[in-house]
Order: structure tokens, then sequence, then C-alpha cells
């Protein structure tokens, strides 16, 4: 007698591997580097883009650097006031920055030192990565797993909030 449990999981196994074979063929292995030029530190706590200008921060030394891409020019490099930055975002006029260890997200005016114009804390949270979309700041938090969409207007409200799926 034949065995048709064998048959069946034959036909799955054959199923499979020709599956994998047609989507390893319509999907890209490989991305392609379109420009790229070396950067004069070892990590970053964010990277904002207006126009052809980037920043970054390096956390390390606490440093922003603001760089062309085109031709790979670095345009200044200046202190920046908050000294434990987690993340980094540029919009509505200011640079703003988190520190996810002491529960602050800082508005910075865009002077000689980024001085900071106002501190927004909550003990209870842990901000980190940080977005401004042209028209609210999203900022992630760790300690509570949520990501919040913020309006600025004088201060900083919350207008919504996303529970983020645990990981386990």
């Amino acid at each position: 007698k034949k065995n048709p449990t064998r048959a069946i999981l034959f036909l799955l196994t054959v199923g499979v591997f020709f599956t994998a074979l047609v989507w390893q063929k319509r999907t890209p292995v490989s991305l392609k580097i379109h420009s790229s030029f070396p950067l004069s530190y070892t990590s970053t706590a964010g990277l904002t883009k207006e126009g052809n200008v980037f920043s970054s921060i390096d956390p390390k030394r606490q440093l922003l650097f603001t760089f062309e891409f085109k031709g790979a020019k670095v345009k200044s490099v200046r202190k920046f006031s908050n000294l434990a930055v987690s993340g980094l975002a540029k919009g509505a006029g200011s640079f703003w920055s988190t520190d996810a260890a002491g529960g602050y997200i800082y508005r910075h005016n865009i002077d000689a030192d980024y001085s900071i114009s106002q501190t927004y804390g909550n003990a209870d949270q842990s901000p980190s990565a940080i977005f401004w979309d042209g028209k609210y700041l999203w900022v992630s938090d760790l300690r509570t797993e949520t990501i919040y969409q913020y309006s600025v207007t004088g201060s900083l409200v919350p207008t919504k909030q996303y529970t983020l799926p645990g990981i386990v």
C-alpha cells in the first residue's frame, strides 16, 4: 500500500520550494546605494533633512553636524545643548530633541548654541525617536511602548496615541 501522508508531504515540500524560487526571482536581494559619504563619528541620535541640507547628532561628543549631501560638504559642526540626546527632528522653526533617560522633549532655538527654548517633561515616560511630518511632532516612548502625535501650538499637546504591539 502507498502512504497518502507521505505523498501529501512530498507535494507540499515541492510547492514550498517552487514558491520560494519564484519569490526570490520577484524580490531583489540587494539594495543599490545611490550615493554615500563617510561621517566623522561612529554613532548618531538622529537625522533631519531640509532641502539638500542634512543635520545629524554625535551624541558622544554632543555635536550637531550640518552637511550638504551633494558634494559631501560639512557646513558646520556646533555644540548641541541637550547633553543626553536620544532623538532629533527639525520642524516648526526649531530643532527638537529627546532625552529618553530623563523623560524630556526639548524645543531648541536655531541660534549659535541651539539653546533650549522649551522643556516638556514627564517622569513616567521615556521619549526616544522623534519625527516632524510638516504638521505634527511624532514621538515614540520606550517605557509606555506608545507612539504619540503632538500638535505644536504654544505648548505640546498630544492629539493621538498608538500603542505598539509587544514583541515577545
